[in-house]
């Protein structure tokens, strides 16, 4: 596991370390990739305003893929090393839900998880988009939301919009992604 994620940020930082701009230091370029990937959302970037898009909609993916991050590990590469993924979601998941499996088939559950996600992602892209953020904006700021992660592809924030309504929009969203996976799948497949 621990190889698994050294790899996968260390493979994150090289677009960090060969771009132009912004010029960071392999140490920064390592520190950026990581805080993606795990949804932490320290940043050693200033100047966010002036860096090609490129390079902002690469650091909003890699939080959104680091959200998700967990579920490709619970339900694909654990297994494959021999350890249960579902206990990761048992162990998590509140409530009567707790003893019971969401599906007999693991790569099921994952794909309807992922399906939950991206679409979660998109509605929130749309409404951040129809409350007046930029579309670029919009689709980074649904990553970083639904990832609960906190990059931005502005140095002021969602503060940059001053817009309660986006404002809102993302505090929405921010609860729905809060909310365990596993009551997301079970509302939607109809399981109580």
């Amino acid at each position: 596991v621990v190889l698994f994620w050294t790899v996968l940020g260390s493979v994150g930082a090289l677009p960090f370390i060969f771009a132009e701009q912004p010029n960071l230091t392999v140490t920064d370029a390592f520190f950026e990739s990581f805080s993606g990937l795990t949804t932490t959302g320290a940043t050693t970037l200033v100047g966010l305003d002036s860096l090609p898009h490129a390079i902002l909609f690469y650091r909003q993916m890699l939080q959104w893929f680091g959200g998700m991050g967990i579920i490709v590990l619970a339900v694909a590469i654990l297994p494959i090393l021999g350890v249960g993924g579902m206990q990761l979601y048992r162990a998590e998941m509140p409530g009567p839900l707790k003893d019971n499996k969401m599906r007999p088939r693991i790569a099921e559950t994952a794909k309807t998880l992922w399906l939950i996600y991206v679409l979660l992602t998109i509605a929130c892209a749309l409404a951040l988009w129809f409350a007046g953020m930029p579309a670029f904006d919009a689709i980074g700021h649904s990553f970083a939301t639904i990832a609960i992660g906190g990059f931005s592809t502005h140095d002021a924030s969602v503060g940059y919009f001053n817009s309660p309504m986006i404002n809102s929009i993302i505090a929405i969203f921010l609860l729905i992604s809060g909310c365990n996976y596993g009551l997301h799948f079970s509302l939607l497949s109809g399981r109580s």
